[in-house]
């Protein structure tokens, strides 16, 4: 790339990434986050086809989390292939369209999050109850198990073909509720799912 191309291509590269107002600062100033969006900045700079990144969330506060996923998805947007490698799960769900998921070397889910949800079989109940419920309230459910129960918050896990209304009339008969939501589990409570076989 000839010295003016490349000129060019830095600073619109150094505004895609956020840091046009630091510019003229050395890399050592810059906060971590920041030093990540530079490593970034030189990857882009010769408009890669392909982009892999090692942990590019790490260390991002959650406006920078949010500025690299809507960067992440315009490159994607605009033909790239990005894969990165990520602890954070939340995000790997919300932007990844083909997910792999790795335990000590072995992959233990793979595909679209809808196709991995529909395997799962299984779908999450949310009760948030306005009082403490009794503590045996969904005793009497088949195939109903409770994963976490906090005084008025209450997560079930049940079978992916249940019939939610039979637990709704159960909760209702417990106490007075807030919320109820029948959702399907999220890629974290998949990947505990698959390490635990």
């Amino acid at each position: 790339m000839a010295r003016p191309a490349a000129q060019r291509a830095t600073e619109t590269v150094i505004g895609r990434v956020g840091l046009a107002d630091l510019a003229g600062h050395r890399v050592e100033e810059l906060s971590h986050g920041n030093q990540q969006r530079v490593q970034l900045a030189i990857a882009l700079v010769h408009e890669p086809e392909l982009l892999i990144l090692d942990e590019p969330f790490a260390g991002l506060d959650p406006l920078g989390v949010a500025a690299l996923g809507e960067l992440l998805g315009a490159l994607a947007e605009d033909g790239a292939a990005v894969l990165f490698s990520s602890h954070q799960l939340d995000l790997v769900q919300h932007l990844c369209q083909d997910i792999v998921t790795v335990d000590h070397g072995r992959v233990v889910l793979e595909g679209s999050l809808e196709q991995l949800q529909a395997a799962a079989g299984r779908r999450q109940v949310t009760v948030i109850f306005a009082r403490t419920p009794p503590a045996y309230w969904s005793a009497g459910l088949p195939d109903v198990d409770v994963e976490a129960a906090d005084d008025r918050h209450v997560r079930l896990a049940v079978s992916a073909d249940r019939d939610p209304g039979d637990i709704l009339r159960a909760a209702r008969a417990a106490g007075p509720l807030i919320s109820f939501e029948f959702e399907p589990p999220s890629l974290d409570e998949m990947f505990r799912m698959a390490v635990a076989r």
